[in-house]
């Protein structure tokens, strides 16, 4: 039992050191979802490399289009180079030629 000139003691230092793990707390999960955040959105992040699959992906289509077409494009020059019927074709085809006694008929205003 305390007397009436009992001094009372109030401890100030309890409730500072919770405030100041709670502040520590908070700074840690600032920091951690800050860390996050940046590996999501960041410069290098999750959404920048999805970017780069798909464009990677994008790419790599681009390019076996241009394989086949260089493919297709080299099969037409040897052809123009080697087959003499295949020359002939074209040059009847691309520039309207015809051997001499042939009869050439252009129909206007219809489209092949």
């Amino acid at each position: 039992m305390q007397g009436r000139g009992a001094k009372r003691t109030v401890r100030y230092g309890a409730s500072s050191r919770q405030s100041g793990s709670r502040l520590k707390f908070w700074i840690v999960v600032c920091i951690i979802f800050g860390m996050m955040l940046w590996d999501v959105a960041g410069p290098y992040g999750i959404w920048k490399l999805h970017r780069l699959k798909v464009r990677r992906q994008e790419l790599y289509q681009k390019n076996v289009e241009l394989v086949k077409l260089n493919t297709k494009l080299r099969n037409n020059l040897a052809r123009l180079e080697h087959d003499r019927q295949y020359q002939e074709e074209v040059v009847r085809k691309e520039l309207g030629w015809v051997r001499d006694g042939e009869i050439l008929y252009q129909f206007v205003g219809k489209d092949k």
